[in-house]
């Protein structure tokens, strides 16, 4: 039999491609549910790499938490992603995500449709006290 050896190298390359082809996958779509989010972000997709809006802008994530977030005085389970570089990104027709940069987008299901708050803080938030924008989408 002719066997071929693979180097490290070569190992590590392959596992970086299937890695990325698994974060790709994880990606889910929404649709802009509502004139507010219409109007503004358009459609979205996300994962826990970023999120990307309808016109193309993007908001690269550096990190992903769950745990205790209260929306409306209720507990609801929140995923809280830690901006990259906080930005304010111009999205449809020159609007903007929340008028100052955002530093931290937090995401939940609420009924049927997914929320998405943005924040502000230099802290990760706990709640919707301190939001600056909310946006909801349809799947």
């Amino acid at each position: 039999m002719n066997y071929k050896i693979i180097s490290l190298p070569m190992l590590a390359i392959l596992a970086l491609a299937v890695g990325n082809v698994q974060a790709h996958a994880a990606e889910r779509k929404y649709k802009a549910n509502g004139p507010t989010s219409s109007a503004i972000t358009g459609d979205i997709s996300i994962d826990d790499n970023g999120i990307k809006f309808a016109n193309g802008k993007t908001l690269a994530f550096s990190s992903r938490t769950t745990g205790d977030f209260s929306w409306g005085g209720e507990h609801v389970d929140a995923s809280i992603y830690k901006v990259k570089t906080p930005s304010d990104p111009k999205l449809k027709g020159g609007n903007i995500l929340c008028g100052k940069k955002v530093t931290y987008v937090a995401t939940w299901i609420a009924e049927t449709s997914l929320a998405l708050a943005v924040f502000t803080d230099d802290k990760a938030p706990t709640g919707d006290d301190t939001m600056c924008a909310l946006y909801t989408y349809n799947k």
